[in-house]
């Protein structure tokens, strides 16, 4: 997938300065092709053929370096399983980290240090920013204290918050924001089948998300066989927390607090912008359910997907946080 398939990218091109700056900051939610535009300015970057308005001509040798994932002047940087940020094997199944550890960085310190390969540059993207470890993001606060010259770091940042404000301050932020409905529905048309409309709602109305969403099928059954139960007026939490135990914590979060959203809006009578399959269902529970206590039951929702990527039972958390659903 190029920039030049997501329409929307178009706006944040034509605001890009003349020069590459040592630190950008391509920020806004998941699911819009800023890691896509990163790359793609990386490899830009390092064209030998002088590319423009950031696109890589694809016919040098950089470009076809870069095309190969062999590139010795660029790394890219996003979290690593388990077993690698440790430096040897470990036994089991390895699990992917939420975050970037300073090992990783100490190898980007490393090429700070270097000449260019190719004579060129060196560029760094780094996705998600936020995934940075603490130690981590000191080590790469120092290098962007005193950046070396013709080297540029890209960070993609989905919640830009999280990021240390020391490091903000030394980036040129440049804020990818979520395209207007109608251009993101004519986007989508022929990518996600008769799902199209649900998948954009499901994505937060973030295209890219959607149009990948709309081919999961097993997140359409698990979210099918979830729903199902939680919207009964005698839905069982037990049988909600099996459902759920599937989703990854972040997916899950998402999921329910649309669910919260929705049954908060439909009971000010605001049209429902998520779960919109579901909507004569939460029409119907909307003024049986609290909304107060809804809005604590959405606070418990991030705290499980908080809590949910340290070591405990998963099941028995899920089932204590179904178990306090705000059903009056």
């Amino acid at each position: 997938m190029s920039s030049l398939d997501l329409p929307w990218l178009q706006t944040v091109l034509d605001r890009l300065p003349p020069t590459l700056p040592a630190a950008l900051l391509l920020s806004g939610q998941k699911g819009l092709g800023k890691e896509v535009l990163a790359l793609e300015l990386a490899q830009a970057r390092l064209c030998e053929a002088g590319a423009k308005a950031g696109q890589g001509c694809g016919q040098c040798p950089s470009c076809h370096l870069f095309a190969a994932g062999n590139h010795p002047d660029f790394r890219l940087l996003t979290p690593r399983e388990d077993s690698e940020e440790e430096g040897e094997a470990q036994p089991g199944p390895k699990k992917t980290s939420r975050y970037i550890r300073i090992p990783a960085v100490r190898e980007i310190a490393d090429l700070a240090g270097m000449t260019p390969h190719r004579g060129v540059a060196r560029v760094v993207v780094i996705s998600p920013a936020e995934s940075l470890y603490s130690n981590a993001a000191n080590a790469l606060l120092k290098i962007l204290e005193e950046p070396p010259a013709n080297m540029h770091f890209l960070l993609v940042s989905h919640e830009p918050h999280r990021l240390p404000k020391t490091i903000l301050s030394r980036c040129f932020r440049l804020p990818v924001a979520t395209p207007a409905v109608e251009q993101a529905r004519a986007w989508l048309r022929g990518k996600a089948g008769d799902r199209g409309e649900l998948a954009l709602a499901m994505g937060a109305y973030a295209p890219a998300a959607a149009a990948a969403l709309a081919q999961q099928e097993d997140f359409w059954e698990r979210r099918r066989a979830l729903l199902d139960e939680l919207w009964r007026e005698d839905g069982d939490p037990l049988a909600m927390a099996q459902n759920a135990e599937p989703f990854e914590p972040a997916v899950l979060a998402d999921l329910l607090q649309m669910c919260c959203h929705d049954l908060l809006a439909a009971r000010h009578g605001v049209p429902v912008r998520y779960h919109r399959d579901y909507e004569e269902r939460i029409r119907a529970l909307a003024f049986r359910w609290d909304p107060r206590k809804v809005t604590r039951w959405q606070d418990e929702v991030l705290q499980f997907a908080r809590s949910a990527y340290h070591p405990l039972n998963r099941r028995l958390a899920l089932e204590a946080l179904f178990a306090e659903l705000p059903a009056s």
